[in-house]
């Protein structure tokens, strides 16, 4: 963990090279022109071909090196109203194997969300990162649990309730960081990041899709459909969908790699600009030494899903495994 004393000469390097590279031209993911139409009342069959480049474990852990770290201060963003994303930032600063040691003070828990709102699905994700054990896990969970007050579709309509709808159902200690989405800005952000290539070696089609064999590029309004009907458990008319964790993880390997993350500040302003949280600069700067932690280790990467869609309560089996796979103790 960083020291007031380091933190404010952190600081004071963000500020030195925003100075000087505020007239830098620069643009960061343009979005492609190619859409899929959506069409309906066709069959056929489908696989997937999750294209990545690199370790899927090591991949996914770039967004969440990203979005974790150990810093409560400096907070950058709380709404969309507010946010002042940087401008021209590199936080390139050394950040070297030998000056970086773990402790259990460095485990995170990031909670993901994108609001459907009322004629969408909504998406929760909650990712543990554990730079300690070299670990990794994504918990999936339907909308339609219940914190006993509202459900979890109904509490993704703010940042807020959508934190504490989670906490009531997983524990007070199992959200560290929030990152909030209306869906229209998680379409947009996916798109303005670049989309996600997919290769279908089978036709896919459903009752809104209608996708022809070959490697295309989705985009957000695309990814977000392919995702309402992994988590409805809607089958296409061959094959199954990939869960919402492996969508989530192709995008991820694509777009948030070492070189997008090390560039410049352009993924970070990226998603500040298109949602709310509590994700700060620190948080970003610290992140550089997690990117370099894990690609040293190898680290590990799971999923784990709880609940059944439909479902209102989790069996106390469920949430104590979920707590367990967070690395919380099995009781609050």
């Amino acid at each position: 963990m960083l020291g007031n004393g380091d933190e404010e000469q952190v600081m004071q390097e963000i500020a030195e090279t925003l100075r000087q590279q505020q007239e830098q031209d620069r643009s960061y993911g343009k979005i492609y022109e190619t859409q899929l139409a959506p069409k309906k009342g066709m069959n056929g069959g489908v696989t997937f071909a999750l294209t990545f480049g690199i370790s899927l474990a090591v991949l996914l852990l770039i967004m969440l090196i990203v979005l974790s770290g150990t810093s409560r201060n400096g907070e950058l963003f709380g709404s969309n109203e507010s946010s002042q994303p940087l401008s021209g930032t590199n936080l390139s600063a050394d950040h070297s194997l030998d000056s970086y040691h773990p402790t259990m003070e460095d485990d995170n828990r990031l909670l993901v969300v994108i609001n459907g709102g009322e004629d969408a699905q909504s998406h929760y994700w909650l990712l543990r990162i554990s730079p300690t054990s070299g670990e990794m896990t994504v918990l999936t969970f339907p909308d339609s649990l219940s914190s006993g007050e509202e459900t979890l579709q109904q509490a993704a309509g703010s940042f807020s309730d959508a934190q504490q709808a989670v906490q009531k159902i997983f524990g007070e200690d199992s959200v560290d960081r929030v990152v909030w989405f209306e869906r229209e800005n998680a379409e947009k952000m996916i798109t303005a990041l670049g989309g996600m290539e997919w290769e279908f070696h089978d036709r896919y089609q459903s009752e809104s899709l209608d996708i022809p064999v070959g490697r295309h590029l989705l985009d957000g309004g695309t990814l977000m459909q392919l995702l309402d009907e992994s988590a409805s458990g809607q089958q296409p008319s061959a094959g199954q969908l990939p869960s919402g964790a492996d969508i989530l993880a192709a995008f991820l390997g694509q777009r948030f790699t070492a070189s997008a993350f090390n560039r410049d500040d352009g993924l970070f302003e990226t998603l500040v600009s298109w949602s709310e949280g509590n994700i700060s600069v620190m948080d970003y700067y610290n992140g550089k030494k997690f990117l370099r932690w894990f690609l040293y280790m190898g680290a590990g990467y799971q999923t784990i899903a709880v609940g059944e869609t439909g479902n209102t309560v989790l069996s106390d089996g469920e949430r104590q495994l979920a707590r367990e796979r967070l690395g919380l103790s099995a009781s609050e």
